[in-house]
């Protein structure tokens, strides 16, 4: 019986030492996100590029997507926006 006992203990202690060392996959700690308003779409980046390395931006990279009848109110949106990318 004392061997059985002592095989139990020992099955334990290594079950429980393979389990401490295995990850679950979940952060430990808690990650801030730093969101940019709406503003920083018009900062040079990903939509606004700067291609010739003059410090300007000269490529706009986005495209507006309309319905195939959009109504007016759609379409006047549309030019503002593309008129102020155009900036």
């Amino acid at each position: 019986m004392k061997h059985r006992a002592r095989r139990n203990l020992t099955v334990l202690f290594i079950a429980v030492g393979l389990f401490s060392t295995v990850r679950t996959g979940l952060p430990t700690q808690t990650e801030t996100v730093v969101t940019a308003g709406l503003a920083s779409v018009f900062e040079p980046g990903p939509i606004l590029q700067d291609r010739n390395g003059d410090d300007q931006v000269d490529f706009v990279s986005a495209r507006l997507v309309l319905p195939d009848s959009p109504a007016s109110e759609d379409v006047a949106a549309a030019v503002a926006i593309a008129a102020r990318l155009g900036l």
